[in-house]
């Protein structure tokens, strides 16, 4: 058995950890760069002791994009390889946003300046 978490990132360590817990194996896409080996380590003594197992950050950023970009890394390593993203809407900004005391409704949007940067708009 396997539980996708498609839930907003906040959210995800408590509900991973509460069903690696019950020996169900999970499959996330946690994206707190910052965070991932400090969210790694909270997952592993959970699953290794039910049996179960973790697959983290299995989204495009960190995920798919970051192994691609790893690789050109390796294979140009004086070239460019950072990411533009954008335009479109954050998920994961929008949800920050509309937690907020006061909001009713918000949509934060990704708008790409170019060599890596990008800019918020809510």
């Amino acid at each position: 058995d396997v539980a996708f978490l498609a839930l907003p990132t906040r959210l995800i360590p408590k509900y991973a950890q509460e069903i690696l817990a019950r020996g169900v194996n999970t499959v996330d896409s946690y994206d707190l760069h910052g965070e991932l080996v400090k969210y790694r380590h909270s997952l592993d003594s959970i699953a290794k002791a039910h049996g179960s197992t973790a697959v983290i950050s299995a989204g495009w950023d960190p995920g798919t994009d970051s192994m691609i970009r790893c690789i050109l890394q390796l294979m140009t390593p004086k070239g460019i390889t950072y990411t533009n993203f954008g335009p479109g809407m954050s998920m994961g900004h929008t949800v920050a946003v509309k937690a907020l005391s006061g909001v009713k409704n918000a949509v934060s949007l990704t708008i790409p300046k170019g060599t890596g940067l990008h800019r918020r708009m809510v």
